[in-house]
């Protein structure tokens, strides 16, 4: 069987807020008109009585609804917060308004029994405007303490306490449940940036490692690329063997590019190392390393691998070195190259690696030098010892 409720739970909460509210407010008014009834019966007869009776339960019945319905569509009890209607609310408070003056005035110039119901039906009326309506003015603290003001100063010799009570409960306590519904409201869009925010990190990690696994791919396929054209052009055999790793370069990134998406990649500080310098001396660039890729912190290892894999692809297509060197050390990574003659742009996927670094505490640098060299360097944090 299919449920009623709403299917967000932000929602059954708002459903279950009004729900409460209209319940206690419809029960507080059977037992005011009981009261009222009992006392009045207990006075006057039905000849007498009848009619001023069947007035006042009237207007406070009419008032009740006007509450019952305020309750039910008021947009600080929604989630959505739908827009009010300013005419309807403003005629709503204004029938109410206009019970308490006839009311008020019954009870200052009418008969004995023509006062005791003008009485209860101003009192429940002030009642209903503090619960439903004033809750949702401007300076609705003045408006509560205006109203108990009235109330007190027309009501005192009829019976002050009972009325002044649920006037000043009235306000505090659909704030209070308002109050509630705007914390729920705001851990909902809190839970919904959130997701939002998940799916943004994943989207920008995707293209950050696509960007850096591919790129270093199609760098190396360039290069064999070219050397596969030269040996072609010799009738070297040679050729073949660079075709071969073409295709298997090709087949490498397309399973890495699965492994990307899929959220399974890894990637390994010493493999990216030796990786990287093997690919510059085939690209027919003297290399030089100094150190060792275990002097790095295991905490550091993933991004300092991504890190020596951009500098490498960078200095592969986007330099015309003939010589780099490599230096590692539990302090830094760096990657020197003396091709750097062309304007250099955006930093891309260095930017990305420092960005990451930052809840790490590592830093990214760059020098160039106007002779043409260019310095990219990934500065650690150090470890303090347990």
């Amino acid at each position: 069987m299919k449920s009623i409720l709403p299917a967000s739970s932000t929602a059954r909460y708002a459903l279950m807020t009004r729900t409460s509210l209209q319940v206690s407010y419809a029960c507080f008014f059977l037992v005011f008109a009981v009261v009222f009834y009992d006392g009045y019966q207990s006075k006057y007869t039905v000849t007498e009585g009848l009619f001023p009776l069947l007035v006042s339960m009237g207007a406070m019945v009419v008032a009740t609804l006007l509450g019952l319905v305020e309750f039910s569509i008021a947009p600080r009890l929604h989630v959505d917060k739908p827009a009010n209607n300013p005419r309807r609310f403003l005629g709503s408070m204004a029938l109410c308004a206009a019970i308490i003056a006839v009311g008020l005035v019954a009870l200052t110039v009418g008969s004995e029994v023509w006062r005791v119901a003008g009485y209860y039906s101003a009192v429940w009326s002030a009642i209903t405007l503090g619960f439903a309506f004033i809750p949702w003015l401007p300076h609705k603290w003045w408006w509560w303490l205006g109203l108990a003001v009235i109330i007190t100063v027309f009501c005192r010799r009829w019976g002050l306490w009972p009325p002044l009570i649920g006037v000043l409960s009235s306000t505090p306590t659909t704030l209070l449940s308002a109050w509630g519904m705007d914390v729920i409201r705001e851990l909902e869009r809190s839970r919904r940036l959130e997701a939002s925010l998940r799916v943004s990190e994943e989207r920008l990690r995707i293209a950050q490692e696509l960007h850096d696994t591919m790129g270093q791919h199609l760098a190396a396929i360039s290069v064999k690329a070219e050397l596969a054209k030269a040996l072609a052009q010799r009738d070297d055999s040679r050729f073949l063997d660079e075709i071969k790793a073409i295709q298997q370069l090709a087949a490498t990134s397309t399973a890495e590019m699965r492994q990307v998406v899929q959220g399974y990649r890894e990637i390994d500080l010493s493999v990216e190392w030796y990786r990287s310098i093997e690919l510059l001396k085939q690209a027919g660039i003297e290399v030089r390393a100094e150190g060792s890729p275990t002097a790095v912190s295991q905490r550091f290892h993933v991004l300092a691998a991504w890190f020596i894999r951009e500098a490498a692809t960078n200095v592969l297509r986007h330099s015309q070195a003939t010589h780099t060197k490599f230096r590692v050390s539990g302090k830094e990574i760096s990657v020197y190259n003396d091709g750097a003659h062309l304007p250099v742009g955006p930093p891309g996927g260095l930017d990305s690696i420092r960005r990451r670094g930052e809840a790490l505490g590592t830093t990214v640098t760059l020098q160039r030098d106007p002779r043409g060299t260019f310095l990219v360097t990934l500065g650690l944090p150090e470890q303090r010892e347990a």
